[in-house]
């Protein structure tokens, strides 16, 4: 997967209460699909809508939806570069329009600084997903889109971000289960490496490459088997659901495995064009674990 950013420039400075209490705010237009943007991209309105409403639901409504000042070039939230808390994202037709405080951060206090001068900034998106060219020839952004922040705050919001793509267009990204974190893999350097192999070399690579494999999968199975066994044992209590809260708030855990955990303890599958999968797996560990107590 690609590290993907896009600019926009439409945002506005708001400031809330009065002096001692006093909250600044960017508010605009954070996102958009259905068009061709300046880099070249398309967003369907549905990939949008799913990345948002998971950003939503595991960012924002947790008031962990973090963005940082500058170009970062890769997609983990920085801590240190922090300056804003994205607050809430709501559709405007085709435009996702995000409000954001400014956070008493060395980063937020410099947009802050910067805004309170007259200063002019832009929001940057931020997201892993794959590009495939549609039928009319542009980069069409794919189902498997991810946001890492709904926006980064940039000062130079009518340059290019030609230096970004420059960075990281050679760059994929792969989620490393053991590390719990996604790994960037310069795709030019193991082409190369690739290239130079020798057969014996490669034929060690590949064996290497399936046993790490094969690795991952037996880890996120135990893991997955571990969920089940404590959920089972504690059918029909109120350790149950606690363990189902765990579960939820887990991020080791992604919603392709909390479905096979649900499917598993209760015998029911999640259809896949939910959108919500938190809230219905949710909902049905409580319905199933309500079964319990009657019987």
């Amino acid at each position: 997967m690609k590290l993907i950013t896009e600019i926009l420039t439409d945002v506005q400075c708001i400031t809330e209460g009065s002096d001692g209490n006093k909250k600044m705010y960017i508010e605009g237009i954070f996102m958009q699909s259905e068009i061709k943007n300046r880099n070249g991209r398309y967003y369907p309105k549905g990939v949008m809508e799913g990345a948002v409403t998971n950003y939503i639901n595991e960012k924002v409504t947790n008031k962990n939806a973090f963005g940082e000042l500058g170009h970062p070039a890769g997609p983990t939230i920085n801590l240190d570069r922090v300056s804003h808390l994205i607050e809430s994202l709501r559709w405007e037709g085709n435009n996702v329009v995000g409000k954001a405080r400014l956070l008493d951060t060395p980063m937020g206090m410099t947009v802050q600084k910067i805004m309170e001068g007259g200063g002019k900034i832009g929001v940057s998106s931020r997201g892993l997903g794959s590009l495939k060219p549609n039928k009319a020839g542009i980069q069409e952004v794919q189902q498997d889109f991810k946001l890492a922040t709904a926006a980064d705050i940039v000062s130079d919001p009518s340059a290019p971000d030609a230096f970004v793509r420059g960075i990281m267009e050679d760059t994929e990204y792969f989620f490393d289960l053991a590390k719990n974190e996604w790994v960037a893999r310069k795709v030019d350097q193991t082409v190369k490496a690739i290239k130079e192999m020798s057969k014996d070399e490669l034929e060690d690579a590949k064996i290497a490459l399936f046993e790490n494999f094969l690795k991952s999968l037996n880890e996120t199975s135990k893991v997955i088997d571990d969920h089940v066994k404590r959920l089972k044992e504690s059918e029909g209590s109120d350790r149950f659901m606690k363990h189902v809260a765990d579960l939820h708030a887990s991020r080791n855990i992604n919603v392709h495995e909390l479905r096979q955990i649900c499917q598993r303890v209760t015998g029911r599958v999640i259809p896949e064009n939910i959108r919500n999968h938190k809230k219905a797996t949710y909902q049905l560990f409580q319905s199933h674990n309500a079964g319990v107590k009657k019987q």
